[in-house]
C-alpha cells in the first residue's frame, strides 16, 4: 500500500488511518501481525516526513509515547525511538533551518533531544558557509526556548573548543543575556580566541540593548582577560560610557595596575577616559602629558599624545575638532556594520603596501594593500583568504616608515577583509596616529 498512500498523502487519505493503525498495534497480540503493523506505521511516518507533514509525524510519536510504560507495550516505545533515528531526524532539522516560515511542530520535535540538536548545529557552524545559517539557528533556538538554551549555557564551560565556540556564537545570536550571565564565570577557562569571540559578539550593534551590562561586566574581569582581548573590552567600556569603570581606567592609564601595564592597553584606557568625558581624570591626564624626568618626558610620545587628545575631548577645546572627528564617529553603533566603529575610518588617496604574516609557526607571509585605515583597524586587499578570527602579524609601509602590529580579522569579503589592531608598540601607535591625522578629510 505504501506507493498508493504516498501518492494520496495527505488530503485524499482517511483522517484516522495512522490513528487506527496505532490503535490496532497497541492491542495486537500476534507477533507477525504486530510486526506488519509496526512496519506500516514506520512507512507512514517516513512519508509524513518526506512530505513535510511534521504535525502528522508528531501525532504518531505522541500516540506511541502515550502507551503504558510496561513490558507488554515495550515494542511501542522501541518503535517511537526508531521513528526518530538519525536519517529521519535530519529531515526536520533541515526544514527548521530552511529559508521559510517555521512550522510550529518543528521546535517541539527537535526539543526532544537538545544535545543531538546542538551537536548538529555545531557541525554545521564549522562548515565553510556555516555562519550564513546562524540567523536561522537563532530563530530555531528562540522558538524552542529554555530546553536548548540551558544546554547551550552549560556548554560554555566545556573543555571541547569547537562546542564552546559554537555555544558562544549561538547564544550571542539567540539570547545574549545568557551569554553575559556565563561570561564572567567561563572567561578564565577560555583560550584567548574564545574570549575574543565572546567580546566581539557581545559588542555587536545587534546586542546594543545589553551594551551597558556588557561594559560593566568587562570592567569586572579586565585583569583576568587575555592581553590581546583587553583593548577591545576597554574600547567597549568607553563607547558605553560606563562611569563606574573610571577609577579602574585611571589606575590602568597611570601604569599602577599590576597586571595591565602594557603601553597599548594604557593608551586604550586613556582614550576610554576621553570618550566617557571623565572630568575626574583631568589632573592625571595632564600629568601623563606633561610630566618630565629631568629634561626628558616621563612617558613615551604615543601615550602623551593620547592623554592630550583625551584632555581636549573632556575640556571640549576648539582644537579638539580633529580628535572628535577621529573618536566620535556618528555611525559608531548603527546596524550598518557587523561590528561597531570605534574610530573614523580614513580612506587613503594612494593605497599603502603591507605584509601579512600569520601567528602560527611556518605561516607564509603575503602582500596586501591598505585602502582605508583608522586608529583601530584597516581594510586589506589581499589574495590570501582570511577567516574571521584569524590572528595576523601586520606590517604597513608608509613611505620609509613601517607600522608593526598584531591584528585580528573581523570580517571578510572577496579579495580581502577588515582587521582590528589588538596590539602595537608605542612608536608604532605614534606613526599610526600621525598617518590618520594627516589623511583626515577636510
Amino acid at each position: 500500500l505504501c506507493s498508493i498512500i504516498e501518492s494520496l498523502w495527505p488530503n485524499q487519505l482517511p483522517e484516522d488511518l495512522s490513528r487506527g493503525a496505532l490503535k490496532a498495534l497497541e492491542f495486537e497480540r500476534n507477533a507477525k501481525t504486530a510486526a506488519s503493523l509496526a512496519a506500516f506505521i514506520d512507512s507512514l511516518s517516513g512519508i509524513a516526513l518526506m512530505r513535510a507533514d511534521f504535525s502528522g509525524f508528531e501525532a504518531m510519536l505522541l500516540a506511541l509515547e502515550l502507551a503504558p510504560p510496561d513490558r507488554q507495550h515495550s515494542h511501542l516505545a522501541a518503535l517511537a525511538k526508531r521513528l526518530m533515528a538519525q536519517d529521519r531526524w535530519l529531515l526536520p532539522m533541515d526544514a527548521a533551518l530552511a529559508n521559510r516560515a517555521l512550522d510550529p511542530a518543528l521546535p517541539r520535535l527537535l526539543a526532544r533531544d537538545p544535545d543531538r540538536l546542538l551537536d548538529r548545529l555545531t557541525i554545521l557552524l564549522a562548515e565553510p558557509r556555516g555562519l550564513e545559517m546562524l540567523p536561522a539557528m537563532a530563530r530555531l533556538i528562540r522558538a524552542i526556548g529554555v530546553p536548548v538554551l540551558s544546554v547551550l549555557e552549560t556548554r560554555l564551560y566545556e573543555a571541547r573548543p569547537q562546542r564552546v565556540t559554537a555555544a558562544i556564537r549561538m547564544l550571542a545570536a539567540a539570547d545574549s543575556d545568557r551569554l553575559l550571565r556565563g561570561f564572567t564565570r567561563a572567561l578564565s577557562g577560555w583560550e584567548w580566541n574564545m574570549q575574543d569571540l565572546a567580546v566581539s559578539e557581545l559588542s555587536r550593534p545587534a546586542n546594543a540593548n545589553s551594551a551597558q551590562t556588557a561594559a560593566f561586566l568587562f570592567a569586572s574581569v579586565l585583569n583576568s582577560a587575555h592581553p590581546m582581548v583587553v583593548p577591545m573590552m576597554i574600547d567597549q567600556i568607553g563607547l558605553a560610557g560606563e562611569r563606574s569603570a573610571i577609577p579602574q581606567l585611571m589606575e590602568i592609564a597611570s601604569g599602577e595596575n599590576a597586571i595591565l601595564r602594557d603601553q597599548f592597553v594604557r593608551i586604550k584606557a586613556i582614550e576610554a577616559l576621553g570618550r566617557i568625558r571623565a572630568i575626574e581624570a583631568i589632573e592625571l591626564l595632564h600629568s601623563l602629558a606633561e610630566r618630565r624626568s629631568g629634561i626628558a618626558y616621563a612617558e613615551p610620545s604615543g601615550l602623551r599624545a593620547a592623554a592630550q587628545d583625551a584632555v581636549a575631548l573632556i575640556e571640549d577645546r576648539p582644537t579638539s575638532a580633529s580628535v572628535r572627528a577621529t573618536f566620535d564617529t556618528p555611525d559608531a553603533n548603527t546596524a550598518l556594520f557587523s561590528a561597531p566603529r570605534r574610530y573614523m575610518r580614513v580612506p587613503l588617496d594612494a593605497p599603502l603596501r603591507a605584509q601579512v604574516g600569520g601567528q602560527s609557526a611556518g605561516a607564509q607571509a603575503s602582500l596586501a594593500r591598505v585602502k582605508t585605515i583608522s586608529l583601530g583597524g584597516a581594510y586589506l586587499e589581499c589574495p590570501r583568504k582570511f577567516e574571521v578570527g584569524d590572528s595576523l602579524n601586520l606590517q604597513v609601509s608608509s613611505g620609509w616608515r613601517k607600522i608593526h602590529c598584531t591584528a585580528i580579522v573581523r570580517n571578510t569579503a572577496p579579495g580581502g577583509g577588515g582587521v582590528e589592531f589588538v596590539h602595537m608598540k608605542d612608536e608604532d601607535r605614534t606613526k599610526l596616529r600621525k598617518l590618520v591625522l594627516r589623511n583626515l578629510p577636510g
